[in-house]
Parts: C-alpha cells; sequence; structure tokens
C-alpha cells in the first residue's frame, strides 16, 4: 500500500481526510467523536474526542506544509493561539495533526509550549500526530486511501459488481467472503459516500450512506422531483405534502406517469436523471424521542388545565413548512397526528385516528373520554418527563353536536362493558359493531351490578311452575282478571350479547302490574284439583319485565320502586308500567 503525501493535499482534501480517519480512530466502545466546522472559528478544537471513561482529546488541525519553522516560524503564533482557546474547553489531552513529521527544533519548541491551565486547573498533555502517524493509523482504514486515490471508477465497479452478482453462491464462508469482498470495493469508490447493500420489499437496493458527519457538508447530494399534481389523487398529494412539508412519517408511491422528472445531484458516481419512472419515498426514521412517555394536558382559554392523559411519542419530524408530531394513546388504541406551522399563527392541523380492532373496553373509553375532552378545550401542551412543555392551539378543530352526542354515547357503552367485563370476568376487545340489542344488555347488566332495577331484554312474559290445589291471593286475583303488582326470585337468568352469555344468580323479576295469560286453563286445572300448575305472565301494560339482584333491596321485602331507564339516546325502551311505592 502507498503512503500518501499528506503535504501535498489541498487544503480541503486535508481536512476531510483527517476527519475521517480520527472518526474511524476513536468512534468505538462508547466514545462520543464531534467534528468542528472551522469557518468562522473553531475555538481551537477540530475534533473533540469525549471517551467513555470521562477523558477528553482535543484535536488541532494545522495544514502547515512545510512545517513551522524557518521560513513559516510565524505558524507557531497560530498554534500557540488555537492550543490557548482550547484550553477553554477543558481538555485531559490536547494533539497537534500537521502533514509533516516535526523537525527537531519544532519538537522542542512544542514540547516547552507554555501550558495554559484549564478552567477546572488541569495541565493537560500535549501530543502530536505527524506523517508517521497519520500512514500508520489510515493502513487500517484500507477504504479510505481507496476512496481518496480513486483506485476504481464507478464504471468499472458495476462491471465487477454485475460479474460478482452471477457467481454461484457456496459455502456461508464463500459467500461471506464475496460479500466483504463487494463491499470493500464499494467502499473504496468515494471518500466521503458510500453504498449499502441491502434488500428492500425483496428487491435489491443499494443505500447511500455517509462515511463521516460532514459528508452532507463537503460533498452534498441533494435530489430534485419535478411532479404533475393533475396525475395524483387528492390523498396522495395530501399524503406529499405531510411528508415532504412536515416531516411526518410514511411512505409515498409516485405512478410514473405522475413523475416529469427525478434528478439527484452531487458527485459524478451518484448524479443522474430519469423521466417518467415510479418513485417511492419513505421518510426517515424517527430521533430518540420516540417511545418517551408525555403527558398532554388540555386546557380552557384562561389556561387552566381541564384534563390531562398520558401518551406515547411514536414520531417526530420537521421540514420546510413545520414541525410534526404522532403521538399514541391508550395502548394503542388512538394516535393523534399534529402539524405546526411555523409561522405559530394558523392553528395546529389536528388529526385523531382510532384504532379500535383490538382494544379493550378500558382502553376504548378513555381514547373516547380524551376526545371529548379535546373537542371541549381550545388547546392543550404537551409535557415532557423533565418538565418542558410545547404549547398548541386546537380551536380550529371542526366538532358538531351530532358529534358530541356519539363520542359520548360511545364513551358510555365502553363504560359499561369495561365494568361488565370485570364483574363476569370475561375479557375480550370491544366489538367494532354494537347493535341496539347488544348495547341495551350491556346497559341492563351495568344497572343491575350498580344495584339498580331495569328492563330486562327479550322477557316479556315469565312462565311459573305452581303447586297446591287452591290458588294464593295473588293468583286468585289475576284469575280474576286484576292486575297485581308481581316479583318472583329465579335462581338463573342468561342474558346474550356479542355471542357471549352473561349468567346471573339468584334473580328477581317482575312488574308493578302483571296480568295471568293463561287464567282460563289455569281456573280449569283449580277446579279439576290438579295439583301443579303452569302459569304464563306478562306485563298489563306490554314492554318487558323488569328486574334487579336480590341483595340491592332497600330493606327486607321492600322492591326497589324507581325503575332505572336504560337512557340510551335514539332507543326505544319497553317500561313495565306504572311505579309503584312499595
Amino acid at each position: 500500500m502507498a503512503f500518501i503525501d499528506w503535504s501535498a493535499l489541498g487544503r480541503l482534501d486535508w481536512d476531510v481526510l483527517v476527519e475521517n480517519l480520527l472518526y474511524r480512530m476513536y468512534d468505538t466502545d462508547g466514545n462520543e467523536v464531534t467534528v468542528f466546522e472551522g469557518t468562522g472559528g473553531d475555538g481551537g478544537r477540530d475534533v473533540v474526542v469525549d471517551f467513555a471513561n470521562g477523558t477528553k482529546q482535543v484535536f488541532q488541525l494545522k495544514h502547515f506544509p512545510g512545517g513551522f519553522s524557518g521560513g513559516f516560524v510565524k505558524r507557531r503564533e497560530q498554534i500557540d493561539g488555537s492550543y490557548k482557546a482550547a484550553m477553554k474547553h477543558d481538555p485531559d489531552i490536547w494533539t497537534l495533526v500537521v502533514p509533516e513529521n516535526l523537525k527537531a527544533g519544532e519538537l522542542e519548541w512544542l514540547q516547552k509550549l507554555v501550558k495554559h491551565p484549564t478552567p477546572s486547573a488541569k495541565m493537560p498533555s500535549i501530543t502530536k500526530m505527524g506523517r508517521t502517524e497519520l500512514n500508520n493509523e489510515l493502513a487500517k482504514f484500507k477504504d479510505l486511501q481507496d476512496a481518496f486515490e480513486r483506485k476504481e471508477s464507478w464504471d468499472d465497479f458495476a462491471t465487477k459488481w454485475n460479474a460478482d452478482r452471477r457467481i454461484a453462491p457456496g459455502t456461508p464462508s464463500e459467500v461471506q467472503e464475496r460479500v466483504a469482498h463487494t463491499q470493500e470495493a464499494i467502499d473504496a469508490g468515494d471518500l466521503n459516500w458510500t453504498w449499502g447493500i441491502s434488500t428492500i420489499k425483496g428487491m435489491e437496493a443499494m443505500v447511500l450512506q455517509p462515511k463521516h458527519p460532514r459528508a452532507y457538508e463537503v460533498s452534498p447530494v441533494s435530489l430534485h422531483l419535478a411532479a404533475d399534481p393533475a396525475q395524483m389523487s387528492p390523498e396522495l398529494l395530501e399524503s406529499m405534502r405531510d411528508v415532504l412539508e412536515f416531516g411526518l412519517d410514511g411512505t409515498i408511491s409516485l405512478p410514473p406517469e405522475a413523475v416529469h422528472e427525478f434528478t439527484v445531484k452531487g458527485p459524478p458516481f451518484v448524479a443522474e436523471s430519469s423521466r417518467h419512472v415510479g418513485i417511492e419515498i419513505t421518510s426517515p426514521l424517527s430521533p430518540p424521542e420516540q417511545n418517551q412517555q408525555v403527558t398532554i394536558e388540555l386546557k380552557s382559554k384562561a389556561g387552566k388545565v381541564m384534563a390531562s392523559h398520558p401518551a406515547t411519542v411514536e414520531h417526530v419530524g420537521g421540514s420546510i413548512r413545520g414541525m410534526s408530531m404522532r403521538l399514541s394513546l391508550c395502548n394503542g388504541a388512538g394516535r393523534l397526528r399534529l402539524k405546526s406551522p411555523q409561522d405559530n399563527v394558523r392553528p395546529t392541523d389536528v388529526g385523531l385516528t382510532t384504532v379500535l380492532e383490538h382494544a379493550s373496553a378500558a382502553d376504548a373509553r378513555d381514547l373516547f373520554e380524551f376526545t371529548i375532552d379535546l373537542f371541549e378545550t381550545d388547546g392543550f401542551e404537551i409535557v415532557l418527563p423533565e418538565g418542558s412543555r410545547f404549547p398548541y392551539n386546537s380551536a380550529g378543530m371542526g366538532k358538531s353536536s351530532i358529534t358530541m352526542e356519539h363520542l359520548r354515547e360511545d364513551r358510555d357503552f365502553a363504560v359499561d362493558l369495561d365494568q361488565v367485563q370485570s364483574a363476569f370476568r370475561q375479557r375480550f376487545s370491544i366489538p367494532m359493531e354494537a347493535g341496539p340489542r347488544d348495547r341495551a344488555v350491556i346497559r341492563t347488566l351495568r344497572l343491575l351490578l350498580d344495584g339498580r332495577r331495569t328492563t330486562i331484554p327479550d322477557v316479556a312474559e315469565v312462565q311459573l311452575t305452581l303447586s297446591g290445589d287452591e290458588p294464593g291471593e295473588i293468583l286468585q286475583a289475576m284469575m280474576d282478571g286484576e292486575a297485581s303488582q308481581f316479583w318472583w326470585p329465579m335462581s338463573t337468568h342468561k342474558l346474550v350479547a356479542f355471542g357471549r352469555v352473561f349468567e346471573l344468580d339468584q334473580f328477581v323479576v317482575g312488574a308493578p302490574e302483571v296480568i295471568l295469560v293463561n287464567r282460563a286453563e289455569i281456573a280449569n286445572e283449580y277446579r279439576q284439583r290438579l295439583t301443579e300448575h303452569k302459569a304464563v305472565v306478562r306485563p298489563r301494560r306490554g314492554g318487558f319485565f323488569s328486574g334487579f339482584a336480590p341483595e340491592y333491596l332497600l330493606e327486607e321485602g321492600v322492591v326497589p320502586v324507581l325503575l332505572t331507564p336504560w337512557g340510551l339516546p335514539s332507543m326505544f325502551e319497553p317500561g313495565d308500567g306504572p311505579e309503584i311505592s312499595s
């Protein structure tokens, strides 16, 4: 491997190659490497390494061909000034990097350089890197020198890549060797960028990747898309605005007829232009804020907190028109999408999506509650765990009385279902469709659990087995055609909702006024002195019987008087007749 003549490099090539080398040397084992842009002053530091053990090393790059002695002795003033500036950053080690090995006098001067204490009173050690150190370190990273010297043109590489693809894979070690050889050839193509070999959706793909943090600055790559909106659906146009203008995550697929021209500008190996090709644009991954737990505080116009709800950050992004965020609510039952314009004048575009297919009743209840709170307040703040607050104006959200009514109905149904599921130990996802009868059954069960007397769906008559050869007082009154109060204990009763059976034990059923449907038949049986009778009883005014659990009697022998209606909007509720006092 030939050594590089570091002194012959131009200033920009020198900076890029040394920065890359230092980054490769130290970006391991938990170290943090920071490369600073020197334009306008870098404060005596071009590269800083914060080692995992707490040590800080500052590198100062000086592109001084010919050294800093003889006719270049004034360069020592620049070195001394950079050293003094670097001390403000409290380093443990300060390293001078130059393109040549130091002459004896230069090394002696550097060793005698007056040390300036750091803010923490450290006296940092002074080290140097010259041609020998640079070449030895560069030898460990072959792709850096290969890329710098451009040993292989991209046309040659493409030919080689296609040829390699035709080689039949052998053993795993042979395949691994071929992949490593191919990647090595790829890395040698450019000093700043490389291609990563990958597969996306079953297709071979090459992903452009930076080889160092400043690749975007020293060798920028840009994409230019000219598209025809007339060839796109309104939904596709909206998705493009979300991703390209606000940084929302997502994937955009543009058909060839919509793409007038697609151009990539940058280094020769990547620059190209195409017309009428299909384009798929995928937003980048979310930053570290993803999965962070936050609190959403909903506020009144006066700034009073009216409600608060927990949420999880799924995505944070930004682009030319503003910032975006997507939050997960209620264990994934809902997603809140925010698009905030940069001007902060227009209200935040708030979108709420429900994902109830696998949600529990409790999560659905919390989501409907959040949605109601969101509609009923004028703004909200997202509060981070450390206390930072980000206000949003949601006053522009559209709502209607019909929307609010439906939300409250759904919220109440979720409340009912959660309580019923807990009591009967039946856990299942909230049904995507809940018909009137199923909702009535769930509301009935909840009211019964609360100790109320309420209408029992579908119980329009009760069949009783009576014994004895003389009718009782109440039965005789019913046989005479009089309406009588009637309450009858039942050992068990089953109600069905969403195909699931909910069984009630020790159940009391009845009505304030009932009639005997088969009174003539029963009267005939008594005349014949039969000892067993099948009596059929119905509420006098039609409708269904009501019922309650016996442990919720107001006092011994007293029936809960007031009938609690289902209270389900737009749903007819058959009653059980007039109320009674006892």
